[in-house]
């Protein structure tokens, strides 16, 4: 049985850490702990509620909103998190947010301009 402080140094790891680099695969990862997949598998999804592929693709999906809040382009997000296909990311995202990417990116250029316009109001109020 793998302990739970090398379940959470993997998920710190791939999850916190090294987001943006693509993992090795959960028999590479298992292989490293010595155990088995199976028993990699079960232990991470006792600890976490999720696989470790749900929980991978769950933190990449809050990365990728971070970025798209930066002002990188949907292309670009999508490269840096992994995916080769624009199209695919663009799914992914809507499944995860309902909402496509470039739909909340905007959102979140809307409220940032607002943030920054009633801020501005009001600084200009108490002069």
């Amino acid at each position: 049985m793998i302990l739970t402080k090398e379940i959470e140094a993997i998920y710190q790891k791939y999850m916190i850490d090294e987001i943006a680099a693509i993992p090795p695969t959960i028999t590479d990862i298992a292989y490293g702990l010595g155990v088995s997949t199976s028993t990699f598998k079960m232990n991470f999804k006792a600890r976490y509620g999720l696989s470790f592929y749900e929980t991978y693709v769950n933190h990449k999906m809050i990365y990728a909103k971070d970025l798209l809040r930066e002002g990188f382009t949907c292309n670009v997000v999508a490269l840096k998190i992994g995916y080769t296909n624009g199209t695919k990311f663009n799914i992914m995202f809507q499944k995860h947010f309902n909402t496509t990417p470039k739909k909340y990116q905007q959102e979140q250029l809307a409220i940032s301009r607002d943030i920054y316009l009633k801020t501005r109001q009001e600084i200009e109020q108490s002069r």
